[in-house]
């Protein structure tokens, strides 16, 4: 039997759920390597494993990027909740953005990340959520995800990794009302 979509149906108001994870192998270390795990649903062609680039590789980078690629995966005016067992993630997005955006990035770690998140997440034009998830526990989305992550991790090559946002988004320098003199040294 088909299945037909009815016509006076709103899809634009479905909550997606994405479950994300990272990972880094041989954290800390000059041949670390951070894998991300982004999971819909069995089955789903939205999965997706993925093998972080660039030099500086962590446990946290592997969680921003993945929380980064579920945002990007759904169109903006999708409603999205996202669950993950990083609290680093959600603490940061959820807290420190406007401060950060107020100093010009300045000294914060990770900063092409959260700027690709921040972008991502003021131009949707509907709600994201962030759910905070226990890790490996019996949280089937938990655990699929970080499957994901594992096949992120035997991936020959690492994949692409498009961080750049508009220029006027792009925020340089800090406010002169944020900068302290500290910031200025």
């Amino acid at each position: 039997m088909k299945h037909r979509i009815d016509p006076g149906t709103n899809l634009r108001h479905q909550t997606a759920r994405a479950y994300t994870d990272g990972t880094c192998h041989n954290n800390e270390k000059a041949n670390a390597q951070c894998d991300s795990g982004i999971w819909f649903g069995p089955n789903d062609p939205r999965n997706k494993s993925t093998k972080v680039p660039e030099n500086d590789q962590s446990n946290q980078i592997g969680e921003l990027v993945a929380v980064i690629e579920a945002v990007q995966t759904l169109p903006t005016f999708s409603p999205l909740e996202i669950h993950t067992d990083s609290k680093y993630a959600i603490y940061e997005l959820t807290t420190h953005l406007p401060h950060w955006e107020d100093i010009g990035w300045i000294t914060v770690q990770n900063a092409a990340l959260f700027q690709k998140a921040a972008f991502l997440l003021r131009h949707r034009s509907t709600t994201t959520q962030f759910k905070w998830v226990k890790g490996h526990n019996s949280d089937l989305g938990n655990k699929e995800s970080d499957k994901l992550t594992k096949e992120g991790a035997s991936k020959a090559n690492p994949d692409a990794l498009d961080l750049q946002v508009p220029i006027e988004f792009d925020f340089r320098g800090a406010k002169l009302s944020t900068l302290s003199q500290a910031l200025a040294y």
